[in-house]
């Protein structure tokens, strides 16, 4: 997804947000996390249907506990992923606020 024009719409199409989310919770594989949050972080970039889409394979709670990895590159990837969804809109924001981001990123 590193293009100039990512095919994000496909990639939502295609229904493979689910593993990507699944990937999250590798947590001996944290090369394999970052990417995961990368592809994800990328497609929240898309319109709001592609980060509702994300946000439907259960992202957020998998990202938020994310926010705790020990590693340095995995939590900043995840802060970006995060902000894409808050930033989306009101709901995408409010539904990251309820999944508890607060506690968790000021510990950052």
């Amino acid at each position: 997804l590193a293009k100039e024009n990512p095919p994000i719409a496909e990639i939502a199409e295609f229904g493979i947000i689910p593993l990507f989310v699944e990937f999250l919770s590798r947590d001996s594989q944290c090369t394999l996390q970052f990417e995961s949050s990368w592809i994800l972080t990328n497609i929240a970039s898309g319109s709001s249907l592609h980060t509702g889409v994300v946000l439907q394979a259960g992202a957020v709670p998998a990202l938020i506990r994310l926010l705790q990895s020990a590693f340095s590159n995995v939590r900043e990837q995840v802060v970006w992923a995060l902000g894409n969804f808050a930033g989306d809109n009101v709901q995408f924001r409010d539904v990251v606020l309820g999944n508890g981001i607060l506690d968790p990123i000021l510990l950052i």
